[in-house]
């Protein structure tokens, strides 16, 4: 019985070691190949948080520039658009100006038909008054010529006649003055 004892026990113990050794050989490494699997989604899982959090970042960067740039276009933007206005209201100033200086343009030209057209009149009243004037001198020297006996000449000649002899007289009076 103690053969068998041995024996049992020699077998139990190389059962043992049969299972230490399978256990050592398929365990181990199923467990380390688990083990590492494991490591390795850990690994892949912490590499999608990194990625995700680089996507983040770089999505908070795109998004903080492109925040930016849209502040410049906006203020740009504005910016044009208040150059707009200026020019509009320029132009809004230089319409009213030529509208003005069109509507006194043709009040001037109004004027100006109006001032040739009493100029005419003036002149036609002033060829009728020398023409009455011509006609009325004429009625009137003939009737002195009538009225005196003498014709234009003769009235001349006595009128230089008589112009000089009143110089004659004032020289002499001057003369004896002095």
């Amino acid at each position: 019985m103690t053969t068998n004892i041995i024996v049992a026990l020699l077998v139990a113990i190389a059962v043992f070691f049969i299972l230490v050794a399978v256990w050592y050989f398929v365990a181990v490494p199923a467990k380390r190949k688990a083990l590492a699997e494991e490591a390795r989604e850990n690994a892949e899982k912490e590499a999608e948080v990194i990625k995700q959090k680089k996507l983040l970042e770089v999505k908070e960067k795109f998004l903080s520039k492109r925040t930016e740039l849209e502040k410049e276009v906006r203020q740009h933007n504005q910016q044009i658009q208040q150059s707009e206005n200026r020019i509009k209201q320029r132009e809004m100033q230089l319409n009213q100006k030529q509208d003005e200086l069109t509507r006194r343009k043709q009040e001037a030209d109004a004027q100006r038909q109006r001032m040739e057209t009493q100029q005419a009149m003036l002149e036609k009243k002033e060829e009728e008054l020398n023409a009455r004037f011509s006609d009325l001198i004429n009625q009137e020297r003939t009737k002195l010529e009538e009225i005196s006996g003498l014709s234009v000449e003769e009235a001349r000649d006595r009128l230089v006649e008589t112009l000089k002899d009143e110089a004659k007289t004032n020289a002499a009076a001057w003369m004896m003055l002095a």
